[in-house]
């Protein structure tokens, strides 16, 4: 399965949710717990992060919502039902409707300013 890229534009609530969750201290330790481990429950990210579990489950929510987590529903060790979280295989993009640059071609170090990168000393 590949990357998929989501692309928001700044005014969407989705753009405005996601954004909150990458700003938020818990969405991140949320999204870097997930990195190591594929699929994880509500209940263990809580155990991990010492965080309370109505907590977590609203993050988690919230990162659902904004597409950058899938629920999969499963069975635990004695056959109950289970919900686990794995990280969406995608980038985020936030569309803030500027000038468009292309890969590739003889532009391809220029930024927008149309400065080169490597005399501004940015590795971009």
């Amino acid at each position: 399965m590949g990357r998929r890229r989501l692309v928001f534009d700044y005014r969407s609530w989705k753009a405005k949710v996601a954004a909150m969750e990458l700003t938020s201290k818990l969405g991140r330790a949320i999204i870097g717990r997930m990195r190591e481990k594929t699929y994880i429950t509500a209940s263990q990210l809580a155990r991990d992060l010492n965080a309370p579990l109505p907590t977590v489950l609203y993050h988690l929510t919230r990162l659902r919502i904004a597409g950058l987590v899938e629920m999969y529903r499963g069975y635990g060790k004695r056959f109950r039902p289970v919900i686990y979280y794995k990280l969406s295989p995608s980038e985020v993009v936030i569309d803030l409707g500027g000038e468009k640059i292309e890969r590739g071609g003889e532009g391809e170090n220029r930024d927008r300013g149309g400065c080169d990168r490597e005399r501004r000393g940015s590795k971009l």
